[in-house]
């Protein structure tokens, strides 16, 4: 938002302005942005900045009919995977291995990710479950400080990988075996490593308030949890039983090459809107 406001003031020009917050998601008490210290400015400045802007995509459909008060040329739309990118067809050979992918920090909570194991092996010790998480953050000596808390025979079986290339995700998305979400509720806007995971094959188990594109079925593409490691953990095994057809059916519509050219269609005014979706 404070970039486009920045470029309508020093290139005054058409501008179509892309929102991938929910309404009030960096402002949140679980946001990691500067502008949680700004909450009524930041409304303000991206208010001003949407009526003036000749088109707006916003990637969260809730938000999207709060945007469109401001300008009726607001459109929803989802977010997408990369078909080049994400392998659709993997093997999956690592069918206990638990995945997390993201940004170490406080809206994402991956510390609850580690705790979430930690149950997981204690109720189903017998089988070879382990946890791989992606990513990087300031919140990245907090997480390896939860493994460390964690019995020995545990720490072995979780795996910290840093921030790793899309590429590499990817590979880890074909290979693994479910995918874990844990996002505080108000700040994901329409999730894309979401909709790459499910891409990929991966049953997902998510904490509510992570699946804004309302993509998951309980018992059908995965589980919508609360916050508890009981309940997360119950689910990632109840999950194995899910059909990974089931779970790309579901968001195979949401490839980059029909969304992508729709969106940029926008700016010259070809693109089709129905009911404020592009």
């Amino acid at each position: 938002m404070d970039s486009a406001a920045a470029l309508r003031f020093l290139m005054p020009a058409d501008q179509v302005y892309c929102v991938h917050t929910q309404e009030n998601g960096l402002v949140g008490r679980t946001s990691d942005s500067f502008w949680r210290f700004f909450g009524i400015l930041h409304q303000r400045l991206e208010r001003s900045v949407v009526r003036n802007a000749s088109a707006v995509v916003v990637f969260n459909e809730d938000y999207a009919k709060v945007v469109q008060r401001w300008n009726p040329r607001a459109v929803f739309s989802p977010t997408w995977y990369d078909p080049a990118l994400i392998d659709t067809e993997g093997k999956h050979e690592n069918g206990y291995e638990v995945l997390w992918v993201g940004r170490l920090e406080t809206p994402k909570d991956p510390e609850l990710a580690v705790r979430t194991f930690c149950e997981l092996v204690a109720r189903d010790p017998e089988q070879p479950w382990t946890l791989q998480i992606l990513g990087s953050g300031t919140r990245a000596a907090e997480v390896k400080a939860a493994v460390c808390a964690a019995p020995e025979s545990v720490q072995q079986r979780i795996v910290l990988r840093g921030r790793v290339d899309p590429a590499q995700v990817a590979q880890e998305m074909a290979r693994a075996g479910i995918f874990l979400m844990t996002s505080h509720p108000g700040y994901e806007g329409y999730p894309r490593v979401l909709v790459e995971a499910m891409a990929s094959g991966l049953p997902a188990v998510v904490t509510q308030g992570s699946d804004t594109g309302r993509l998951i079925a309980d018992g059908r593409t995965g589980y919508t949890c609360g916050r508890t490691p009981q309940e997360l953990a119950a689910r990632i095994i109840d999950a194995q039983a899910i059909s990974r057809s089931d779970v790309k059916a579901a968001v195979a519509k949401l490839d980059a090459p029909s969304l992508v050219s729709r969106i940029f269609s926008l700016s010259n005014g070809r693109a089709e809107r129905k009911d404020g979706v592009v």
